[in-house]
């Protein structure tokens, strides 16, 4: 029964091995993956250039006939070390993200598909034929350790997509989409920071004046304030593209690594109930 089992379950990952079915299924999750992590950064490095914008901005002042040159944005530098941590984070997830993409690329590739093909059908014909002196010895022979390390190789990316896509909708999405939200918000009020009134170009805010140095401190403040009631949120998303990122795949590499560890370790001559 057990060897029944077997050659079925050889028959569905020979199927599986010459279908688009499972490279479709990583690459639809790679690429919503990736598009969500590359907007996510790109929303941290336009945050992190608006506050550096007002952070470097210098204003004259004259107070008692005495000049000054003032950087009110300066309060906002531990923020903005925050924000370039978070930038960094994202950037890393990004190319995670992209190095697994282009492994299942690698995995789905015409030659590694002929030959875990070749390798998986051999091992079935000894199987289906009856050749059971051959198939007690799987677990020394040569054969049958290649079929389990090429199906490592064939499947480990699009079990790692599969995997890690089931437990991002039942627990993920819902959060990074909301803060996803909450960082777009504080996005636009960066860029309202530095826009200018009327028909003012940005830059002539910066000329300096006395009334300049009032909207630039006012803007800082504003803007300081809202990052700070942002921190959880961009510390969230930090954790939630890690786990996203770099644990899920992680752990679901480690279980898929067991597993070969068990098959290539498992005794058939110990079990001859699983040959009949």
């Amino acid at each position: 029964m057990r060897n029944k089992l077997i050659i079925a379950a050889m028959a569905i990952l020979l199927i599986l091995n010459v279908t688009p079915y499972v490279d479709q299924i990583g690459d639809t999750y790679f690429d919503k993956a990736l598009s969500g992590a590359a907007v996510t950064y790109a929303m941290a490095r336009v945050l992190n250039g608006i506050i550096s914008v007002i952070q470097n901005v210098e204003v004259a002042a004259t107070p008692a006939g005495v000049g000054l040159s003032v950087a009110p944005g300066q309060i906002l530098d531990p923020l903005n070390d925050l924000v370039e941590q978070f930038s960094t984070v994202m950037l890393l997830a990004t190319v995670s993200l992209a190095i697994q993409k282009l492994l299942l690329t690698f995995s789905g590739l015409w030659i590694s598909k002929w030959v875990f093909s070749g390798l998986l059908g051999l091992l079935l014909i000894f199987l289906v034929l009856g050749h059971f002196n051959v198939a007690r010895r799987m677990n020394k022979g040569l054969l049958y350790k290649m079929v389990v390390l090429v199906l490592f190789i064939r499947f480990v990316i699009p079990f790692i997509a599969v995997s890690s896509g089931i437990i991002e909708t039942a627990f993920l999405n819902e959060p990074i989409k909301n803060r996803t939200e909450k960082l777009q918000l504080l996005e636009q009020t960066a860029t309202q920071a530095i826009e200018p009134e009327g028909e003012h170009k940005w830059h002539e805010s910066f000329i300096p004046s006395s009334k300049n140095l009032t909207k630039v401190k006012e803007n800082a403040v504003l803007l300081k304030e809202k990052i700070s009631q942002s921190i959880n949120t961009i510390v969230d998303l930090i954790a939630l593209f890690i786990i996203q990122t770099i644990l899920l795949p992680i752990v679901f590499l480690y279980v898929a690594l067991k597993l070969v560890k068990h098959l290539i370790a498992y005794d058939f001559s110990k079990h001859p109930a699983a040959l009949q």
